[in-house]
């Protein structure tokens, strides 16, 4: 009786080993390239499925960015303040023959939540132009990766592309001096990648406003490196 009870004790142990779940803690090294901290955790159940979390996190940084230094190259960026915040969860499926093999390529369901607070001041001859905006948008989509693990320890993972639909909202306040200059700024918005065209600038005697709400589409890359525990 008492070997019976250890066998079914073995069997069992061995078989919850089996299916045990691997831990991943993960750095982004993408977010790293642009001055913020990403961390993320992966739980994945039996070497296939995975569910993932995520954020990172952008200190207000002063100086130019690809989005502030959009518009025309006369225009003079005379001041600049960026600050971001993101949210991101992850459902991926790793394919069959990542079951026996440390080469792990997935496809992943992911649903992102991103703030984003810009301040610029521009110049061009003897016009001045300055805006406030806080542009907050939620993706949903699907990715491509693959993640390779080493000695059962360390992770790469690749986000090779993603393709996500972004439900945005941009709002925020413009100053124009003098007012007769209104058109030179709304032409300079427009060069402003992603968003330039968004500004709908409401207002009069150099004050403006603007709320928008809009739907665009998205490309999403990452890498990471993580460590299993």
């Amino acid at each position: 009786m008492k070997i019976r009870v250890l066998f079914f004790a073995i069997v069992l142990c061995a078989s919850s080993l089996a299916n045990a779940q691997i831990r991943v803690a993960k750095v982004s090294l993408s977010s790293a390239a642009i001055g913020a901290v990403g961390v993320s955790f992966e739980k994945v159940k039996d070497k296939q499925f995975s569910w993932q979390l995520g954020m990172s996190y952008r200190p207000e940084m002063n100086g130019p960015n690809f989005l502030l230094q959009g518009g025309e190259s006369e225009f003079e960026l005379t001041g600049a303040k960026s600050t971001g915040m993101a949210f991101h969860g992850e459902y991926r499926f790793y394919t069959n023959k990542a079951r026996q093999q440390p080469v792990k390529p997935y496809i992943a369901m992911y649903l992102q939540h991103s703030l984003l607070g810009l301040q610029a001041k521009y110049k061009k001859e003897t016009f001045d132009y300055a805006f406030t905006a806080d542009w907050n948008y939620t993706t949903l989509g699907i990715q491509y990766g693959i993640q390779w693990i080493k000695n059962d320890r360390y992770a790469l993972d690749l986000t090779l592309l993603g393709f996500g639909v972004n439900s945005n909202r941009l709002t925020g306040t413009a100053e124009v001096d003098p007012v007769a200059s209104v058109g030179f700024f709304e032409e300079h918005l427009n060069g402003i990648p992603q968003i330039g065209q968004r500004f709908g600038l409401e207002g009069k005697d150099g004050n403006y406003t603007f709320d928008e709400n809009f739907v665009a589409v998205s490309l999403r890359f990452a890498l990471r490196v993580g460590w299993l525990f």
